[in-house]
C-alpha cells in the first residue's frame, strides 16, 4: 500500500537548551567536561579547607559535624532539588491522559 519513511535526524533548533545527544559536536562535548572538571575542582578545594567542627541547628536537633560534612550535603540536597524542578519545569512529567475504564 503506501510506503513509510522513517527519519532518525533531529531538527535543527527543536531543542533550545542546545545540542546534549550523541550528534553533539566534539568540541563541545570537550568544552563541557573541562568546564563540569573545574567547578568540581573548585568545589573539592572549597570543602577540604574547612574541615574544622561546628555546631548546625536542624529543625530541633543541634548537630556537630565537619564544615566539610556540611558542605557537602548541602551541595548534593541543592543539586537534587535542581534536577527534580528543571524535570518539573521542563514538563519531563506530563500527567498522562487517564484510560477509559471498561465496564
Amino acid at each position: 500500500m503506501g510506503e513509510r519513511l522513517v527519519c532518525n535526524q533531529e531538527v535543527e533548533g527543536s531543542n533550545p537548551f542546545g545540542s546534549s545527544g550523541p550528534g553533539e559536536a566534539p568540541a563541545m562535548k570537550r568544552t563541557k567536561n573541562i568546564a563540569a572538571a573545574i567547578v568540581v575542582l573548585l568545589v573539592l578545594i572549597v570543602v577540604l579547607q574547612n574541615t574544622k567542627a561546628v555546631e548546625t541547628k536542624l529543625l530541633f536537633v543541634s548537630v556537630v559535624m565537619p564544615l566539610a560534612l556540611l558542605l557537602t550535603l548541602t551541595l548534593l540536597f541543592g543539586f537534587a532539588v535542581g534536577v527534580l524542578l528543571s524535570d518539573k519545569l521542563l514538563g519531563r512529567f506530563k500527567r498522562k491522559p487517564l484510560a477509559a475504564s471498561k465496564l
